[in-house]
């Protein structure tokens, strides 16, 4: 076996996941990343600092088993992989840098991860994070109907996810039928790289409270998450709305206040 000190950073190429859907196949230009492994961060996270590509990029949240970050916007991606690396300007010795898979767009699609981070398994087709057309929150309590738009949180667009010819390039499937995608804007949390994409369900959609939705740009396609669909779109009184903290909380955990504040 072997040892290491005990503020060395450690981690692998397996512990860089997309924070959308927690899936480690290939992260984008501006995804929302993160890096799971040991003593990534002391007591100040400002003592780390993340770099792909030899580009620097942004961290939003740093504790000692996980890193959350953004893949600089710019990074290029004609090879098909970069560089990694975390270092720690409080320890004396780094570990060595890692080389990861990218795309120019790697969708992937927000769920609730229930705690597990490290169970990619136990995600697939999890409950997405989405947002019904009246501002809810969907599950099988408020669920979504044939016709109305369903705002799909997001992150691997790729470096210019506002524009034209993503709209036009991105395809969405809701309940085994092709979901016109008709808006992408940036998700209403301080969180760089998460989006929410407007997609209009089709009649014929399967009707469940867990249907299938993935996002697709050219060859590569999203991790499958459930969906809410039904014909009647009752909802919970009050309604839950689409910003429940619980929600978000359980999606994005840093966003949460420290305990007893």
């Amino acid at each position: 076996g072997w040892t290491s000190g005990q503020q060395l950073p450690l981690y692998t190429s397996g512990g860089i996941v997309s924070l959308g859907g927690m899936t480690g196949r290939a992260q984008s230009p501006g995804a929302a990343a993160l890096l799971i492994g040991a003593n990534l961060s002391g007591a100040d996270p400002s003592q780390v600092a993340v770099k792909v590509g030899g580009l620097k990029a942004q961290i939003v949240a740093a504790t000692p088993q996980a890193v959350f970050f953004q893949i600089p916007s710019k990074l290029p991606t004609a090879s098909g992989r970069a560089e990694l690396q975390l270092t720690r300007s409080d320890v004396p010795v780094q570990a060595p840098p890692i080389e990861i898979p990218v795309e120019p767009v790697a969708p992937g699609l927000f769920v609730y991860d229930f705690g597990e981070p490290l169970e990619p398994a136990f995600l697939q087709n999890g409950p997405a994070m989405a947002c019904n057309e009246d501002g809810t929150l969907n599950f099988a309590s408020q669920p979504a109907r044939p016709g109305e738009l369903l705002g799909l949180w997001a992150t691997g667009l790729g470096s210019d996810p506002l524009s034209s010819q993503l709209l036009y390039d991105l395809e969405a499937e809701v309940g085994g039928k092709p979901a016109k995608v008709e808006k992408i804007s940036p998700a209403p949390i301080p969180v760089p790289g998460v989006y929410i994409v407007q997609v209009r369900i089709a009649a014929g959609a399967q009707l469940a409270s867990n249907s299938p939705a993935t996002l697709r740009y050219k060859d590569f396609t999203s991790n499958p998450v459930g969906v809410a669909v039904r014909k009647e779109g009752w909802r919970l009184q009050p309604p839950v709305p689409c910003g429940f903290p619980l929600a978000l909380g359980a999606v994005f955990p840093f966003l949460l206040p420290p305990p007893g504040k």
